[in-house]
């Protein structure tokens, strides 16, 4: 089979993580003035990857999300890393 189906529960335990996190962060820290605020994204919510779509769409999600935060007139980066394969 060259597409399986992702159940939500599926989808949720990957994008929930970044999702909720970069949005509790985000009003957790509304009235600090900070410096820089910035999102560990991946290349992959720009090209996609296969088989991972729920991670591309919590990557695509970070990058949106910087925008927002910068509409709002608040600091935010968003660094799409490529494959890291060795630390």
């Amino acid at each position: 089979m060259l597409f399986e189906n992702m159940s939500l529960e599926d989808f949720s335990a990957v994008a929930c993580n970044k999702v909720e996190g970069a949005w509790n962060l985000h009003h957790a820290l509304i009235n600090s003035p900070l410096d820089f605020f910035i999102a560990l994204s991946s290349i992959a919510g720009i090209i996609g990857n296969r088989g991972q779509a729920a991670y591309s769409a919590a990557n695509a999600f970070l990058d949106g999300f910087i925008e927002y935060r910068r509409s709002l007139g608040l600091s935010g980066t968003s660094i799409d890393l490529a494959a890291v394969s060795d630390v």
